[in-house]
């Protein structure tokens, strides 16, 4: 919902957004492309005329699972574009050259110095202006310290400022927040109805819901298999897991169905297939479940025919093949 916020009053720039996965690169560009601000409704004030889309529908993606001849496309399509947004994984972090870039976004921190980096070098190019804005959970306060033992120089941007910003950008009219309530007020109304708008907008789409629910377990994933040195900065059982399925717009409601594939793979466990089995640790997961449509990176692939499994099992001789993968299911 901040970004969001923060897309809002950026979109006739040009703007990179780095994510940590190809999943998460997926949802943002889905819900960036087709969100339309029209719809949201912000209290004692009418709705837009007409339809309004972010950067105009300037939307571009990029990620290592993309066919060359699309990535190729997305490149040419961003780099000529006035005003833009490429929402890319740190493939796009070097080597790559686009034309006036205002703002580096930074959704999901990359852990090495050397890739954050060559992230902001990707704005302020050839004597021209560009700025570079840092989402932190809390708990990554180690980060910050890392970032300015490197004598990088940070500016503290709080959520606040930039709903106040989207408050004014989007009614257009200063003299109402000084009129009007408290910018507390007007910020927990912000995010109330945000969530709302957001919610509305994946909700309609099942397609949606599920790359919601994949870019959250993977981003979830990323952060959890870091290096135990690294632990002691990115530590996975600090996150608020709540928290963080609100910032992918996941509701409650919809991570039921993935709940209740625990039982198949604790099932698994007892069963004695082997591995340590299910874990909500994801750094800890030998195997997790997956649904028939293969929406989940892992596999589980039976060698046999579902009656053939079902008369196995009772003689306690099947055999499952599992395939170790990124994603696994966390707790919601």
């Amino acid at each position: 919902h901040i970004l969001l916020s923060f897309l809002y009053c950026k979109r006739n720039s040009k703007v990179m957004l780095f994510v940590a996965t190809c999943q998460c690169v997926n949802f943002f560009y889905e819900i960036i492309k087709g969100i339309d601000w029209q719809d949201f409704e912000l209290q004692d004030f009418p709705h837009k005329k007409e339809s309004v889309k972010l950067f105009k529908g300037n939307v571009c993606k990029l990620h290592g699972d993309m066919d060359h001849s699309v990535r190729k496309e997305m490149f040419s399509a961003f780099n000529n574009a006035k005003s833009g947004i490429l929402i890319s994984t740190d493939v796009a972090a070097r080597g790559l050259d686009f034309q006036g870039v205002r703002w580096v976004v930074h959704y999901d921190i990359n852990r090495e110095m050397k890739e954050y980096v060559n992230r902001i070098g990707r704005t302020a190019r050839l004597n021209q202006e560009g700025k570079s804005l840092c989402f932190l959970m809390e708990g990554d306060e180690g980060y910050v310290k890392r970032l300015t033992d490197s004598q990088l120089h940070l500016k503290e941007v709080t959520e606040t400022q930039i709903l106040m910003n989207f408050y004014t950008t989007y009614v257009k009219k200063e003299e109402e927040v000084k009129k009007g309530s408290s910018s507390s007020k007007i910020k927990q109304t912000l995010l109330e109805q945000l969530k709302v708008f957001v919610k509305k907008a994946i909700g309609k789409d099942q397609s949606l819901i599920q790359l919601a629910l994949k870019a959250y377990h993977t981003s979830i994933t990323h952060y959890a298999t870091c290096s135990m040195k690294e632990k002691k900065i990115f530590n996975y059982k600090s996150l608020n897991f709540t928290d963080l399925a609100k910032g992918f717009g996941v509701a409650k409601e919809w991570a039921i169905e993935e709940k209740k594939k625990r039982v198949f793979v604790q099932g698994l466990e007892k069963a004695g297939y082997g591995g340590e089995g299910y874990h909500d640790d994801p750094s800890r997961a030998r195997f997790t479940p997956t649904d028939s449509q293969g929406d989940h990176a892992i596999r589980v692939k039976v060698k046999k025919t579902e009656d053939a499994i079902s008369r196995m099992q009772k003689r306690q001789k099947v055999s499952l093949d599992c395939q170790l993968c990124q994603t696994t299911f966390p707790p919601i």
